[in-house]
């Protein structure tokens, strides 16, 4: 269920329980349980997946990129500039070293981008019930 409470939008789980005694029913107790933290997480969940998915789709042609460019660069060492004319492998070597720049630029923004996917860890701290419980109990009396 939805709720709107003080401006937010809370959604909520809503269980119902009779509560009875030997000489009948005494009455029933309703729990209202915000599930507004949980959805969210599942969000965040998601949106985690889908960016590892995308920086793995980035990430894998990057490899076979660089490495070609590497063997680009120790062919013209090794040919040397008698193979060829000399504008023609420095435009080869000055793209192959450009080409490797942008992978390696690349392959740190798919970094960035995959640990931006990786939220940090819960640290959970000592805290009391009774307070947490009063003021759940005050947003929703509204105290």
């Amino acid at each position: 269920m939805e709720l709107d409470l003080e401006g937010r939008r809370v959604f909520v789980a809503l269980t119902l329980s009779s509560v009875r005694a030997r000489h009948g029913s005494v009455g029933s107790v309703l729990v209202v349980e915000d599930l507004s933290e949980l959805l969210r997480a599942q969000k965040a969940a998601a949106w985690r997946e889908v960016a590892q998915r995308i920086a793995h789709e980035i990430k894998n042609p990057l490899t076979p990129i660089q490495l070609s460019t590497e063997r680009i660069q120790r062919l013209i060492a090794r040919t040397g500039p008698n193979a060829a004319s000399s504008d023609l492998v420095a435009a080869v070597a000055e793209s192959a070293t450009l080409i490797d720049r942008e992978v390696s630029t690349l392959k740190s923004l798919v970094e960035e981008f995959s640990n931006f996917a990786r939220f940090p860890a819960s640290r959970p701290v000592p805290s009391s019930l009774n307070s947490i419980v009063e003021k759940a109990l005050n947003i929703l009396t509204g105290g």
